[in-house]
């Protein structure tokens, strides 16, 4: 076995199903020449989280020799990837789901891996930014703008007032347009501004106010990236502030609404009216606010029944995870209720 090897851990990018899981490289924070026997489970979530901007690490994964994905489970997962590593796997590409992500369902379990699993593909790991020389990974140190972005967009939590929308960032980076607009519509609703869509298509989208006001946003498909970049932003304003607001869209104001509703289910349309009108100085109609609360009361309980849709997909796994086992699922008749 090895004594030292560098340890790459991936962020910033995507991961996608083609069906096999593909990610497609952003970012990148190295380790060079560490030293196996001090390899442990907590430091290399620890570093996800104080260095890249990791909430919390739901899920460690990492490319097996193979280029497949395996996932990594505490210190007896990465004894197994300390017996894997040789003159020939001495770069370990890590990659972690934050805790505001759904787990990457369908990745074994690297307990299980074998040298025999060397011709089976599971995944691919599709390297867009860096090349390979002399059998090595080139690398680079991470870019401290673009990290400070990414930790600005996985910040921006939904509070009561949006203060997290009141600014955008140049070089803010979205995993696609849809999010993108969702956050352009944050920011108008908090900043109480006139803002429309001046051009869009499926490669970009550009703001402007109605009125003759500074304002510009463009945002663009990342040229190096699968997805989009904030890259023209002038967040002056002349123009005034208006309580009536076109972008305060159902979608919007339902992921504004969800805990709220989630937490009382009899919430009153005329308390969420008085909320916005007191909170955020905004002025909704009740029809549209009918329609905020059937949204999030439907997309609740389509999470309850996805929940139990995925109790026969687990029970397969431990009957082949565990040979000769048999797994019964028994639900109440009453259980949806």
């Amino acid at each position: 076995m090895v004594e030292h090897v560098d340890l790459i851990f991936n962020y910033g990018g995507q991961c996608f199903r083609k069906p096999q899981l593909v990610y497609h490289k952003k970012l990148i924070h190295v380790w060079r020449g560490y030293e196996v026997d001090l390899l442990s489970y907590i430091d290399v979530c620890r570093e996800f989280k104080e260095k890249l901007a990791f909430s919390e690490v739901r899920q460690l994964l990492f490319t097996a020799p193979s280029g497949g994905f395996y996932v990594i489970e505490g210190d007896e997962g990465i004894r197994t990837l300390q017996n894997l590593l040789s003159d020939n796997f001495k770069v370990v590409n890590f990659f972690a789901v934050d805790n505001y992500k759904e787990e990457l369902g369908l990745v074994p379990n690297i307990i299980h891996y074998h040298k025999c699993d060397n011709v089976i593909e599971v995944g691919t790991y599709c390297d867009s930014s860096e090349e390979e020389e002399n059998g090595e990974t080139v690398s680079s140190d991470y870019d401290s703008e673009e990290l400070e972005s990414y930790k600005t967009q996985k910040e921006l939590d939904i509070n009561e007032k949006l203060d997290k929308y009141k600014d955008l960032k140049y070089g803010m980076t979205f995993s696609n347009l849809k999010e993108a607009k969702q956050v352009i519509d944050f920011y108008v609703v908090a900043n109480k501004r006139d803002i429309r869509v001046k051009k869009s298509d499926k490669g970009r989208v550009t703001y402007c106010c109605v009125l003759d006001c500074p304002f510009r946003c463009s945002i663009y498909k990342d040229g190096k990236d699968q997805g989009f970049k904030i890259k023209t932003l002038n967040q002056e304003h002349t123009c005034y502030e208006t309580s009536e607001n076109r972008r305060a869209k159902t979608e919007i104001l339902s992921q504004y609404f969800k805990k709220k509703v989630q937490n009382n289910p009899a919430l009153k349309i005329k308390d969420m009216k008085e909320h916005l009108d007191s909170v955020l100085d905004l002025e909704v109609n009740e029809s549209k606010l009918k329609r905020v609360k059937r949204l999030v009361l439907d997309k609740l309980d389509g999470s309850y029944a996805d929940d139990y849709n995925k109790l026969e997909a687990y029970a397969q796994e431990l009957r082949m995870s565990n040979p000769g086992t048999d797994v019964v699922i028994n639900l109440s008749r009453d259980a949806m209720e």
